[in-house]
């Protein structure tokens, strides 16, 4: 039987166990392959795409989701906010709230640290935004101001 968690991947292993090794597992037994995590690293550590001045996370689709609220009469900062906007809470479907939280905390310093080496004199920060009625976490990149 295979196992299904990281808890029982160290007690199988023991202290040799760590956290590549099991990464290292997941990724062979369920096939997932370079292009999951291409997409996961693109994912954690975005290319910010540039236009009106507004800084958009490319792996998301946020530079057509801009166009699209610019023509809906949004203004560029409202845009940014929204198009950027990432639902954390559901990439995986047994999150709980601290958990989805923690992987929110994650994203928010990755998005962070990227906008910050691509473009070191931006004005706009990522921040995690909670729906507590819903249980919802997300992230998103915006001015300050905006929410």
């Amino acid at each position: 039987m295979p196992i299904s968690s990281r808890e029982e991947m160290k007690a199988a292993n023991g202290d040799g166990f760590d956290a590549a090794d099991y990464v290292h597992y997941a990724l062979n037994t369920a096939g997932l392959g370079e292009d999951f995590v291409l997409a996961l690293t693109d994912l954690l550590n975005p290319t910010f795409v540039e236009g009106d001045g507004r800084l958009l996370v490319e792996s998301v689709g946020a530079p057509a989701r801009y166009a699209t609220y610019c023509k809906q009469g949004m203004v560029p900062a409202e845009a940014e906010y929204w198009a950027n906007l990432t639902l954390i809470s559901e990439l995986l479907t047994d999150l709980d709230a601290p958990q989805a939280k923690r992987l929110a905390q994650i994203f928010l310093w990755s998005w962070q640290n990227a906008l910050t080496a691509q473009h070191p004199s931006a004005t706009q920060v990522a921040r995690i935004l909670e729906d507590k009625q819903e249980g919802e976490v997300f992230v998103t990149v915006a001015e300050p101001a905006v929410s």
